[in-house]
């Protein structure tokens, strides 16, 4: 039988990174103070990840209006990319997005490969986790 690609699971729970008692709606898969999650869904919900590594905010971008979060596992290097919520720390959002800009500057970080047909506007990941050449 084929896993379900979303699964809703209301869940309150205590955030490792930061320790925010964070209040879970069903579709909340991060921290809404620090942004930091956890590698548990192979699919969001279904809890199947054995990993159960931290996933650090490493990226941010704006794709139609909306700031998408890309989360990368410290213990396996997955990564995923979530919405940001309504209710999250914008705060934080934009100081993953200057701390990439800074490292930009610096070349220190990359331009992520794009993927077919995907098109979006300024997301930046540690030079780190994707290696590629430079950005001129």
């Amino acid at each position: 039988m084929e896993t379900p690609k979303f699964t809703r699971v209301i869940e309150t729970f205590t955030c490792e990174h930061c320790g925010a008692s964070i209040e879970g709606n069903g579709y909340t898969n991060h921290c809404k103070m620090c942004l930091w999650s956890k590698h548990v869904d192979i699919n969001p919900g279904d809890r199947a990840a054995t990993c159960g590594g931290l996933m650090k905010p490493t990226a941010v971008e704006n794709e139609s209006g909306e700031y998408i979060i890309t989360h990368t596992c410290e213990k396996c290097g997955h990564s995923k990319r979530n919405k940001v919520a309504a209710n999250d720390n914008f705060d934080a959002v934009v100081a993953i997005a200057v701390a990439l800009v800074q490292e930009v500057s610096t070349g220190s970080v990359t331009r992520a490969p794009l993927g077919a047909g995907q098109q979006t506007t300024g997301m930046f990941v540690h030079a780190s986790l994707r290696p590629q050449t430079s950005i001129q």
